[in-house]
């Protein structure tokens, strides 16, 4: 991971590695889509080696695709999930 990401992140001098296994719920393909979004951030931005802005940055779309999956999958048991989770990610829909 060392020649795509920065091995430290500047925050809080976390390991690049396990800063991204820690936003995912351990499921290989979750982790390959993260780190997919995270190459597709910096190659947008032309920047070379993945950084933490980069990562936040690719987060926000990880975490928009995840909630819109959970609010799919539900969507029977709990119409309107995906309005919960968008004022949980603070976006006012309403």
């Amino acid at each position: 991971m060392g020649m795509v990401f920065d091995s430290q992140l500047e925050y809080r001098k976390a390991n690049s590695y396990n800063y991204l296994i820690d936003r995912t719920q351990l499921r290989p393909r979750e982790f390959l889509q993260l780190v997919r979004y995270c190459i597709e951030v910096a190659a947008k931005n032309s920047i070379s080696k993945v950084n933490y802005d980069i990562i936040t940055q690719a987060l926000a779309k990880y975490s928009g695709d995840k909630a819109r999956d959970l609010a799919s999958e539900y969507r029977f048991q709990y119409p309107g999930l995906i309005e919960i989770f968008e004022q949980f990610r603070g976006k006012n829909i309403l």
